[in-house]
C-alpha cells in the first residue's frame, strides 16, 4: 500500500481553509482520497499529529501549483484505449468488444431473415431437386463462365467439407473488373466474349425479359446461399451480363416501335432508387415526338385537336313573342 505524501497532503489540506466553499470542499475530498489510498483516515492523522497547527493558506502554494491541482480534479482520469482486434476473416476492428457487438447484431438479423424466408428457400431447393443442383450454375451461367474463363481470377476455396463442391463457383476479378470497383467494364476481349456467349437482346422487350430473369436468379441464389443481401451471389460473368442487359433495357436500346415506348415508360413508372430514370428520359421524349406527335393521325404541335362538325337537323323558325316582329317570321310556310 502506498505511503502518504505528507508534504502534498499538507498543501491540499491547506486549501480547506479557503473562503470559497467549493474550493474548500474539493480540498477536503481530495485529502480524504489521499488518506484512503494510504489506508488512513482523518482520525489517524489527528492521533499521530496531535493538535494540528493553524494552516497557512498562502505560504506553500504557487499559482502554477494551484492551477495544476484544480486541473487534476476537474479532468477525469483518461480511460485506457482498448487494443485493436482482427476477426477470423481478417477484418480490423477498433476493439474485440466492437466486433462482438456487431456479430451479435448480425447473427440476430440473420436468424430473423432465415426464419422469414425458410419456406420460400425450401420451395426453390425442392424445385431443383437438391441444394447442390440449385446452387450450381444454370445453362446461361455456364455458357458465360466458359466464355469468360480466360479472364477469371481469385476463385473461392471452400474449406468446409460440406461445401467443398462450391470451390471455384465464384471469383474476385474478371479481366481487371470488379462489381463495385472503379472500372466500369472488363477488358474488351472479355466483354465481347460475354456479349457473344449467346445472343444479346435486340429489342427493349427482350432486354426487359432477360433483366427480369437475372433478377429472379439472383434472388434464388440469395435465398439458397442464405446471403440475405449481405454479398453478391451471381458470379462475375453473369453479374456483368446482367448489368449490360439492364442498361440496354433502361436507356441504351433505341425506341423503334410503340411497344418499345410502352416498355420504357413502364420502366420509368416502376423504377426505384437503384435505377436512374434520367438516363431513360431522352429516349422516351424522342420516341414520343417521333411515334406519337408526328404520326399521321396526330395534331399539329401546340394546336388543340380538331373536331368534325356535328351534323344536326336545322330547327324550324318560330314566331317571336313580340307581335310587332311576327311579320318577319312567316309561319307554316306562309309568305309575309
Amino acid at each position: 500500500m502506498p505511503t502518504l505524501d505528507t508534504d502534498r497532503f499538507a498543501k491540499v489540506l491547506a486549501l480547506a481553509g479557503s473562503d470559497h466553499d467549493g474550493e474548500a470542499l474539493a480540498a477536503l475530498r481530495k485529502a480524504r482520497g489521499m488518506l484512503q489510498t494510504a489506508g488512513m483516515t482523518f482520525t489517524d492523522v489527528a492521533q499521530r499529529m496531535g493538535t494540528p497547527a493553524v494552516p497557512d493558506n498562502s505560504a506553500s502554494f504557487t499559482d502554477a501549483e494551484f492551477d495544476d491541482l484544480m486541473r487534476q480534479w476537474a479532468e477525469p482520469t483518461a480511460k485506457k484505449k482498448p487494443a485493436p482486434y482482427v476477426d477470423p476473416c481478417g477484418n480490423k476492428w477498433g476493439s474485440k468488444a466492437d466486433y462482438e457487438s456487431w456479430k451479435a447484431s448480425n447473427d440476430a438479423r440473420f436468424e430473423r431473415d432465415r426464419q422469414k424466408h425458410a419456406a420460400e428457400r425450401a420451395a426453390i431447393i425442392a424445385r431443383y431437386g437438391c441444394f447442390e443442383a440449385a446452387a450450381a450454375r444454370d445453362e446461361r451461367e455456364q455458357l458465360l463462365h466458359e466464355a469468360a474463363m480466360p479472364w477469371l481470377e481469385g476463385a473461392n476455396v471452400e474449406v468446409d467439407p460440406e461445401f467443398a463442391h462450391q470451390s471455384g463457383r465464384w471469383h474476385k476479378r474478371m479481366g481487371g473488373w470488379e462489381p463495385y470497383g472503379s472500372t466500369k467494364h472488363p477488358v474488351a476481349p472479355c466483354r465481347l466474349a460475354i456479349e457473344n456467349a449467346y445472343p444479346m437482346p435486340s429489342t427493349i422487350r427482350e432486354a426487359r425479359d432477360e433483366h427480369l430473369a437475372w433478377e429472379q436468379r439472383s434472388r434464388e441464389l440469395d435465398l439458397i446461399q442464405e446471403a440475405y443481401g449481405a454479398y453478391e451471389v451471381l458470379d462475375l460473368p453473369a453479374h456483368y451480363r446482367w448489368e449490360r442487359v439492364r442498361r440496354l433495357y433502361e436507356s441504351e436500346l433505341p425506341i423503334v416501335t410503340m411497344d418499345d415506348l410502352h416498355i420504357r415508360l413502364q420502366f420509368a413508372r416502376d423504377a426505384d432508387n437503384t435505377h436512374d430514370v434520367c438516363d431513360a428520359v431522352p429516349s422516351i421524349i424522342d420516341a414520343f415526338e417521333r411515334l406519337v406527335m408526328h404520326a399521321p393521325h396526330a395534331t399539329s404541335v401546340g394546336a388543340p385537336p380538331s373536331r368534325r362538325p356535328r351534323k344536326t337537323k336545322p330547327k324550324a323558325a318560330t314566331a317571336p313573342a313580340d307581335p310587332r316582329q311576327r311579320d318577319l317570321f312567316p309561319e307554316n310556310g306562309a309568305t309575309p
